[in-house]
């Protein structure tokens, strides 16, 4: 079969999105004068961020010794808060284009992507990018890459995806090296879904990769998890934009309009038989992530409650990742708990929808979840502070711990380490990343997640001087000696901004709280008193001062009693504008910046 089918994968900033404008511009998929940067990434928050947020398949024809090739490409998100993404792509794919800047030499990044490519059996294609930049090592990237990821230097291509050079000997490559798919046409149809969005007006759009069969237009499909029945309204494949056909065959990538309304019928990892054949077996489908940071998001409007669970659930069928429950707030009403990946999977998902879906909420602060060990032998799972229980009835507590790699210079490693240290890390290793070269370091050590998420890899980057990349995931639970800080605003508590601290840093971080809900609280027509409590008594206090007319200055002399009677009607007016505004609103970026 003429047909290839890989995907990209990389750290982050390493090329993947302007090598896949490459492809685009020499399979003339795009017309180079209506190509424009980053092509494949639609979303307005990627092309702001820099970033590649979601996988995006696209479909090239290339011609290669007298013959059209089909080239299934998936671009895949570098950030390790969108990993869930590249492994859909990989169970998708027979290759991999595994891209190292020229520069930058393989990250962290680069080495968790590539175990996930190999556990999937996936076929390499060593590539060092960006080698139109000046003064590049190219020797000693080649070197690092053979003993890193034990591939074959003289199968290492060499690639300057801004200028072309290389481009299409990677793309020969990609033909010669990565395998066609089994030619299984003449099987019952079984294809897997690996993404989804929803069309308001031909519902769930999914995204398939097709393993056996074929597939047209107006056939019954059957849905194996959730046992819904449709008739398809259209097929095709990416162009990038989507481009219908009269049959999707077995090895191809492309799309179902499946006409369902109710997205809870269509999930990722799902498979997709003919009605005619819903006794077969179903495929794999994906291994679920596990949310690791937890935010309770509540509609600023209380009757906004059901469009915001339609919205979580229209960008839940778009990223599988995500995770959400119903909650209940004493004063925020009714929301969802939600489950991310890291903080900034919950900005993403923040941003989009405010964006995509209009929606204005109250966020809580991020947490991580506990586990609180009762006294009666029940275990709760806590993410949110104030669903903490009495600290009466808890015999322990017990928190996530992170294993963290980190890639850095040699010159920066006692500066990491001291920081590491300040974070309460422990079980330190490193070792050089190359045996021929010294000059950068492979650091891994063990840390609670609540201080790994919060604002270590900002610190990180600081004392590395932007020059180290990390990949982090969970291990275990561990015993903590936590308390909890509750914030009273004027004299009403804030619970949604609640943390939990340890117990030795209760002070310092009441303090630190307290002064940083003084700069980014919004000033009033009225004073905003800000107490942070810890166990029933005030640990730190500030004021934010109100707006106040100059109400004397129309004076211009006489009795000082005339002067006194204006400021206290001002006192009296400002006291009953404080009590009538009921509650503060605060602005949901107070909230994320509490943690930066």
């Amino acid at each position: 079969m003429n047909i290839r089918n890989f995907c990209i994968i990389s750290h982050i900033d390493h090329g993947k999105s302007t090598l896949a404008d490459c492809f685009l511009r020499l399979t003339q998929t795009i017309p180079s004068d209506k190509i424009s940067p980053q092509y494949l990434d639609k979303m307005d928050l990627e092309r702001e961020h820099g970033i590649t947020i979601k996988i995006h398949p696209v479909t090239m024809v290339y011609k290669y010794k007298g013959e059209d090739y089909f080239l299934n490409l998936i671009d895949t998100p570098g950030h390790v808060d969108f990993s869930y993404e590249v492994s859909r792509a990989l169970a998708s794919v027979e290759g991999a284009i595994l891209l190292v800047d020229g520069h930058e030499g393989p990250q962290a990044q680069t080495l968790a992507n590539f175990a996930l490519a190999k556990k999937a059996n996936l076929t390499i294609i060593p590539v060092i990018n960006k080698i139109d930049l000046p003064g590049l090592d190219l020797e000693k990237v080649a070197r690092e890459m053979v003993e890193i990821f034990n591939v074959k230097k003289e199968d290492i291509i060499y690639t300057s995806a801004k200028t072309g050079e290389g481009v299409p000997k990677l793309l020969e490559a990609v033909i010669s090296r990565i395998p066609s798919p089994r030619e299984e046409n003449d099987k019952p149809f079984q294809s897997l879904i690996f993404d989804s969005f929803y069309d308001n007006f031909q519902g769930v759009v999914s995204y398939i990769r097709v393993y056996q069969g074929e597939i047209k237009a107006g056939e019954e499909i059957y849905f194996c998890q959730s046992k819904a029945i449709s008739k398809l309204l259209e097929v095709g494949i990416f162009t990038p934009e989507l481009k219908a056909k009269e049959s999707l065959r077995a090895g191809e990538i492309g799309y179902l309009k499946t006409g369902l309304k109710d997205i809870a019928l269509a999930r990722v990892g799902d498979t997709i038989l003919k009605n005619k054949d819903k006794d077969m077996e179903p495929l794999a489908g994906y291994e679920e992530p596990s949310p690791m940071v937890f935010a309770s998001f509540y509609p600023r409007n209380k009757s906004s409650f059901a469009l915001l669970k339609d919205s979580l659930a229209k960008l839940k069928l778009n990223d599988a990742s995500l995770e959400f429950s119903p909650t209940n707030h004493p004063v925020l009403g009714r929301g969802w708990s939600v489950g991310f990946l890291g903080m900034l999977h919950l900005e993403i998902t923040k941003e989009r929808l405010e964006r995509e879906y209009g929606q204005e909420m109250v966020i809580t602060s991020p947490s991580v979840a506990y586990y609180f060990y009762l006294k009666n032998g029940d275990r709760l799972e806590v993410h949110d502070p104030s669903e903490m229980p009495d600290e009466a009835k808890i015999d322990k507590i017990c928190e996530p711990w992170a294993l963290v790699e980190m890639i850095i210079p040699f010159d920066y490693y006692s500066a990491i380490l001291e920081l590491a240290k300040k974070f309460r890390g422990t079980s330190f290793n490193w070792h050089y990343l190359s045996k021929e070269d010294s000059s950068r370091v492979v650091i891994t050590l063990e840390m609670p997640l609540c201080l790994l998420i919060s604002n270590f890899y900002d610190k990180v980057k600081g004392v590395s001087s932007g020059y180290a990349s990390y990949f982090w995931k969970v291990i275990d639970y561990r015993p903590a000696d936590i308390s909890k800080l509750d914030v009273y605003l004027s004299g009403q508590k804030f619970s949604e901004l609640s943390i939990f601290v340890y117990k030795d840093e209760v002070e310092i971080q009441a303090r630190a709280m307290a002064e940083k809900l003084k700069k980014i609280i919004p000033r009033q027509m009225y004073e905003v008193r800000i107490q942070v409590m810890a166990g029933g008594r005030i640990v730190a206090a500030e004021r934010i001062a109100p707006y106040r007319k100059d109400v004397t200055a129309k004076l211009y002399g006489g009795d000082v009693t005339r002067k006194m009677k204006l400021l206290e009607k001002q006192k009296k007016g400002k006291k009953k504008m404080m009590v009538s505004s009921h509650r503060l609103n605060l602005p949901t970026d107070v909230y994320l910046s509490l943690l930066k």
